[in-house]
């Protein structure tokens, strides 16, 4: 029997690894091979059987190869040296050349896959069913990995009480839920995108490969290599590379199997106990316990699910020892459909249990990359606004670029005779250790590089980190009144009329209700009687004397002067007369004397003039005029008073207190509230922004806010204020930030809750992603040093 010879280096080719470069170290030659012929490489590797070569390859590829095609392409083979002779028959009974029944393999040959024997053992339990194919080695882990299995082996012994671990931590996070939500909230606010994925990596799923390759070396299995490998070709996941034979016991594929789940069930008591006692120290010890259980529990509801190609699926399909069950279940729906040829339908199994099983397969692989795809196209919108738009139709474009040849049909061709090339500067690899030692590593190995497509995202990804991006802080939020006022009964009485049931808007001054203002109307009614008394009592005072017994008064004092005068003059003027002897001493004397009458009764008038004009005492006026100032002051109060029992709209707002109707001819102690009333034209929303993002934002800074009633909606406004203290709540310290929106629509009602986001300052996208990583080291891991 002709086989490959064991010296020959196998190097992958193609961007999918589906073709294979074969380089004979002895002539330094290359050899070319498609899809099918490396899988006849595979077959030729160990002994065979020529029919079921051909059967396995039709059941694979779908085509009529016969013997003597099989036969045609060995001798090409082996005229160009590519075979060594060797004396190997087949056990009897004994199944195919590569470890699986015909109809239960259809994934690509270990040549085009770079696994050796089962491949299913060779898979990780949190990967995709084909994560080796971009893993990049970090370094070989046995020596490692054997030291674990020697320092903590012993805890095998105690595997059993995870489970109740795990049912007590669960119990544990029950009772003490509300401090869970409260402290998760904290972790949604503090903990973006990208630190998820870091911490993810190196809690997690670093945890669980390790664990993974520890099981593998206690049961002696190979593990050639630890390293990365990137989901999806995005988000990078560490695992470890197990080589697990055929003839590998059935104890030992189920522990590696369910090696992931044992992980996570040490790792989510482990979280919450480290979250539950240490909450109250203030670190951010707790937060990391609660991070862990939190990211645990979610992925082991993924791990254990056997809808999913994870370690759950591959537990059952090794318990059952039935590999490739997937596969058989899909291809049984297919073949439900299209009937497959003769030749493939004796292999197929056809069941119901196995339709079923794909078709929930299937509604659930659909169901959760839809619903993914929609919460994060929505979250990079609402984060990040046109550019998380754009991000998201980049990743599309990506992973439809990526995954199109898997997803679209490929045509295969029946192998043909190979084609001999020169050896290609880019494959100038080391050749990996051969396989023809009994338990060594297969023949077909693979050579891990890296295209220049690579380097270039790799660049690019590195350029995109210190592009200029506007970094966003957010927080709780809270809307409250822009203006709110109570409106009280000032005086105690009966509300007489109520013009407003509440919930209306309502302008400045209206009336909103009146209450009994009999009291209060006759106060008015008196105190203005009594200031029109007054009034009148002033005028008489101010109007005596008459004007006309004034003038009569200043005219005889005027006559009375006159006379004064001219009798002043006679006198004289007979005194002269007298001196010259030319009148008697009898006239002299008469004419004094008419002067000394005169000049009495100018005093005369004087006086009476004088008693008419001080007849009302200026005292009795300014006394009469102070009680009409009391009187009008009591007039303005009791006024005020007779209006205060209308109670009225202080500005213009909507009334929040409803049913007031219902309160009409009912009784209003002194001081009793009536209703509450709001300016609900703006609407100040109030941002519970964390202290350590509070120096990124300044007054004038964008404020997006979506509320819990309205979800599909997207408030803006600016930064109006921020508080001058800070506010400690129960997951934190936080710095309140105010916006003024426009509410005219009326959606905003007070005492509504949401989260805002708030634009802050702009930096690089690696200071902005990085902020909380470096806080972490600026503040917590100072505080350990000495």
């Amino acid at each position: 029997m002709k086989l490959l010879r064991n010296t020959l280096v196998i190097l992958p080719g193609g961007r999918d690894g589906s073709s294979v470069f074969v380089r004979d170290p002895e002539s330094r030659e290359l050899y070319s091979f498609g899809q099918g012929e490396a899988y006849l490489l595979d077959a030729l590797r160990r002994p065979y059987e020529d029919s079921t070569v051909v059967s396995d390859y039709t059941v694979r590829f779908g085509e009529g190869f016969t013997t003597a095609d099989l036969h045609a392409f060995i001798a090409k083979l082996d005229a160009w040296g590519l075979l060594t002779h060797v004396e190997a028959t087949l056990p009897s009974g004994a199944q195919s050349t590569l470890g699986v029944t015909p109809e239960t393999d259809t994934s690509p040959p270990s040549s085009a896959g770079g696994e050796q024997g089962n491949e299913r053992g060779h898979r990780d339990g949190d990967e995709p069913k084909n994560s080796y194919k971009n893993h990049w080695s970090l370094f070989y882990p046995e020596p490692l990995l054997d030291r674990l299995v020697a320092w903590f082996g012993f805890g095998r012994h105690f595997v059993s009480l995870l489970p109740l671990l795990f049912v007590l931590a669960v119990i544990g996070s029950v009772i003490k839920r509300h401090l869970l939500m409260v402290d998760l909230r904290v972790i949604s606010i503090n903990l973006n995108l990208l630190e998820h994925v870091l911490f993810t990596l190196f809690t997690t799923n670093l945890a669980t490969q390790l664990l993974k390759g520890a099981v593998a070396r206690h049961f002696t299995l190979a593990t050639p290599s630890f390293g990365l490998s990137l989901i999806f070709g995005l988000l990078p996941r560490f695992n470890v590379r197990i080589e697990v034979p055929p003839e590998t016991p059935k104890r030992a594929r189920l522990w590696v199997a369910g090696a992931p789940v044992i992980a996570r069930l040490i790792l989510f008591p482990l979280g919450f106990t480290l979250w539950l006692a240490t909450r109250t120290q203030g670190t951010a010890l707790p937060f990391f316990g609660l991070a862990l259980a939190l990211i645990s529990m979610i992925s082991l509801l993924f791990v254990i699910n056997p809808l999913m190609g994870n370690a759950g699926y591959r537990f059952l399909s090794d318990y059952y020892d039935n590999p490739r069950l997937r596969e058989k279940a899909f291809r049984a729906l297919r073949y439900r459909f299209s009937p497959p040829p003769g030749v493939v339908a004796q292999y197929v199994e056809d069941s119901r249990p196995l339709r079923v099983y794909a078709l929930a397969s299937i509604a659930f692989s659909v169901a959760l990359i839809g619903f993914i795809t929609i919460a994060a196209a929505a979250w990079l919108e609402f984060n990040y606004g046109g550019l998380g738009v754009a991000v998201t139709l980049l990743l599309l474009l990506y992973l439809w670029v990526r995954f199109r040849e898997r997803i679209s049909p490929k045509g295969h061709r029946r192998p043909t005779s190979p084609s001999k090339h020169e050896e290609p500067s880019h494959n100038a690899a080391r050749p990996l250790a051969s396989g023809a030692q009994a338990g060594g590593p297969s023949l077909l190995q693979r050579v891990r590089y890296m295209p220049w497509g690579r380097y270039g995202m790799l660049c690019l990804l590195t350029g995109a980190l210190f592009l200029p991006y506007r970094y966003e802080s957010g927080g709780a939020a809270q809307v409250v009144p822009m203006k709110e006022q109570e409106i009280y009964a000032e005086h105690p009485g009966l509300i007489e009329h109520v013009y407003y049931d509440g919930g209306e808007w309502v302008e400045w001054g209206t009336v909103i209700a009146r209450m009994t203002s009999v009291k209060q109307r006759r106060d008015v009614a008196v105190t203005e009687a009594q200031i029109q008394k007054k009034q009148e009592e002033l005028q008489v005072l101010l109007t005596t004397p008459t004007p006309q017994e004034l003038a009569l008064a200043e005219e005889a004092l005027r006559k009375a002067q006159v006379q004064l005068k001219y009798s002043s003059a006679r006198a004289e003027r007979q005194k002269k007369l007298y001196e010259s002897q030319s009148v008697s001493f009898e006239t002299l004397q008469n004419a004094l004397e008419r002067m000394d009458v005169d000049y009495q009764e100018v005093r005369e008038k004087e006086a009476s003039l004088a008693m008419i004009r001080s007849r009302v005492n200026p005292h009795q006026i300014e006394a009469l005029k102070a009680e009409l100032k009391a009187l009008s002051n009591d007039l303005v109060y009791f006024k005020e008073l007779l209006r205060r029992t209308e109670l009225t709209m202080p500005f213009d707002g909507t009334i929040t207190t409803m049913h007031l109707k219902n309160r009409e001819n009912k009784y209003l102690g002194d001081g009793e509230l009536f209703a509450k009333v709001e300016d609900s034209s703006r609407a100040t929303i109030e941002i519970e922004i964390p202290e350590a993002d509070i120096d990124v934002i300044s007054a004038g800074n964008r404020v997006r806010l979506k509320l819990v009633a309205f979800p599909n909606q997207v408030f803006e406004g600016q930064v109006s204020s921020i508080y001058p203290s800070s506010t400690q709540v129960s997951y934190g310290v936080v710095v309140k930030v105010t916006s003024v929106m426009d509410n005219r629509a009326g959606l905003l009602k007070s005492g509504m809750t949401g989260y805002a986001k708030v634009d802050g300052r702009e930096m690089f996208v690696a200071e902005a992603f990085s902020r909380a990583l470096t806080r972490f080291f600026q503040v917590e891991v100072w505080s350990w040093l000495p």
